[in-house]
């Protein structure tokens, strides 16, 4: 699946060849559409043995060819969380019968990319019938591992089911998932105001059944120093000041369960309460939002914020702009744009006005802070 503005009518084929994913769209002809939108375009390849792809992409109207990786997975009844560790090894994995049956031994073995590694003891539960083992993959050069899991009379072999990673390079959303924390400030504002901002962390309770346990929240890096790999007990992140909040990367298939929360106040003004801020999490992201009755009142000051999947344009209707999102370090493509001086330029007996954003790319997630410059007090417009 990918986005693109072709040019006529676009006709796909796909080549596989090994290793090597070939996707070409060729243009039929006919009336070009606006270069500035995109449209979303989706391609079958087909059943694919486990490994990892090289998928190339080519549009005859681009001059550039796209490529990622894509890591295809058996789907045998067992499940690995996470799905991925450091090159280092080290990291707690919970490997799960899809079935959610007990083992039929307590004693057994994995092997991740040939190497032998025993179950650790379920720091869950050590009762007899559990559904999870925990094993602690060995230290393995970066790439997809197939692993042999064997327990008693019982064994089974998953391709490409383990997939190691470099902590050194940034997180890639094969292996890694994005927590956004939208406002991420501890400072001085406008009108002698003094902003704090907490962020907290919250993992699932720890509970187990005979039949299951529940995995802890892995971070693809930690936070915070002395913050640990795994998240055991609430954490309250470090003061900060970015203007893009404050992302955290989990490893994909540990954090279903988190919970999180973000509140922001004025502490200059005792009275002030404060503000909850959503906290994002991956599949909150969409290609377009509605953001519903943003006032227009001089008292105000209201800044739009938008965040996206990867760099792209956001549209933003009725104000007539586009805002290029750019990468921010250790985040996600941010773009920030104070809307006082459109808002002004509006009639004021109109009351309120709904702001419409949306993007070309894979995604993207707005939010509205309107703050009252007498009170300092904000309010936030997000989707719901």
């Amino acid at each position: 699946m990918f986005f693109a503005a072709p040019c006529g009518y676009p006709a796909a084929g796909v080549t596989v060849n090994g290793r090597r994913v070939d996707v070409h769209v060729g243009i039929r002809g006919g009336v070009c559409i606006d270069p500035l939108q995109s449209y979303m375009m989706s391609v079958e390849v087909g059943p694919l043995p486990a490994g990892t792809y090289d998928v190339h992409l080519d549009i005859d109207t681009y001059r550039a060819t796209f490529e990622t990786t894509v890591v295809v997975r058996d789907a045998h009844p067992l499940t690995f969380a996470p799905i991925a560790g450091p090159i280092g090894g080290g990291t707690e994995v919970a490997i799960t019968r899809g079935d959610l049956n007990p083992w039929d031994a307590d004693s057994g073995f994995a092997l991740l990319g040939g190497a032998r590694s025993s179950f650790d003891i379920d720091y869950y539960t050590e009762r007899e019938g559990s559904a999870v083992r925990m094993v602690t993959p060995p230290a393995r050069a970066p790439g997809a591992v197939d692993v042999t899991v064997g327990i008693g009379e019982e064994s089974w072999v998953e391709r490409s089911a383990f997939i190691y990673y470099d902590p050194s390079q940034p997180p890639d959303r094969a292996y890694a998932e994005p927590v956004l924390f939208p406002i991420a400030y501890d400072g001085p504002g406008a009108y002698g105001s003094e902003w704090r901002t907490e962020n907290r962390l919250v993992p699932p309770v720890v509970y187990s059944t005979p039949q299951f346990s529940a995995p802890l929240p892995q971070f693809f890096t930690p936070p915070c120093d002395g913050c640990g790999s795994i998240l055991r007990k609430a954490l309250t992140l470090p003061p900060t000041s970015r203007a893009d909040g404050q992302v955290v990367w989990l490893l994909r298939g540990t954090g279903r369960d988190l919970a999180a929360s973000s509140r922001i106040r004025d502490v200059s003004r005792p009275g002030n309460a404060a503000t909850s801020v959503p906290v994002v999490h991956e599949d909150d992201f969409r290609l377009s939002f509605v953001l519903p009755s943003v006032p227009i009142d001089a008292r105000n000051r209201v800044v739009l914020r938008v965040w996206s999947n990867e760099p792209a344009f956001v549209y933003v209707y009725g104000f007539a702009y586009l805002v290029p999102l750019q990468v921010s370090v250790n985040g996600l493509p941010f773009a920030v744009r104070d809307l006082t001086p459109d808002l002004a330029r509006l009639p004021r007996d109109q009351g309120s006005v709904d702001v419409i954003v949306r993007t070309d790319g894979t995604g993207i997630w707005p939010m509205i802070t309107v703050t009252n410059n007498e009170t300092q007090q904000v309010t936030i417009i997000a989707p719901e």
